[in-house]
């Protein structure tokens, strides 16, 4: 696989990050539900359990529950882009090393934030798990969340790199793609920014 140089952030965009740019105006809120989460409009202040939202409880966690359209606004509003999938999958592969992991070829195990290990119900601070981290430094390139990238394939994104309630091995690996209607937003979705 060969792509032009890029620059990849070393984390996903965390709840205070996007917290700060709604702020400043030039993002939407985080949404505190996810889409399939139906709960009565007297409540739509409270947050879904799994939503990151604005929680205080999570501010160095990644945002989550934001569409693509959330994502692509905020990567611009900072002078970036998504990644393409070939870009974040060149990243967390190490580049020409060709790993299937960002840490090398052992298996998932206690390297990063899934459920395979310990059953987790939300997220992890973001680079909570060094030892998971590409030779390069970048953070969480499996588990925490699956991560949004600009490709879009058949009218959907793709999304990469396996979320904290994952508990299937075969799902952390950077070669697994999976499919997102463009409005989808869900509590194990987040992304990261690249130029």
């Amino acid at each position: 696989m060969t792509v032009a140089p890029y620059c990849m952030d070393t984390t996903e965009v965390t709840v205070a990050q996007y917290a700060s740019c709604a702020r400043s105006g030039q993002c939407s809120a985080a949404p505190t539900t996810a889409f399939w989460v139906d709960i009565p409009d007297a409540d739509r202040d409270r947050w879904s359990p799994a939503c990151n939202g604005n929680r205080p409880d999570r501010q160095d966690d990644p945002v989550s529950c934001v569409d693509w359209a959330q994502a692509d606004t905020y990567c611009r509003a900072h002078g970036k882009r998504l990644p393409s999938a070939e870009e974040w999958e060149q990243a967390a592969r190490a580049g020409s090393r060709g790993w299937p992991h960002p840490w090398g070829l052992a298996p998932a195990a206690s390297q990063v934030c899934w459920s395979g290990v310990t059953k987790r119900d939300g997220t992890c601070p973001v680079g909570s798990f060094p030892e998971g981290d590409t030779p390069t430094g970048i953070h969480d390139l499996a588990g925490n969340v699956w991560e949004l990238t600009s490709t879009i394939t058949n009218g959907d994104y793709v999304a990469m790199g396996a979320g904290y309630n994952v508990d299937n091995a075969s799902l952390v690996d950077v070669a697994v793609r999976i499919p997102g209607e463009p409005g989808f937003r869900g509590p194990n979705t987040g992304f990261r920014c690249a130029k």
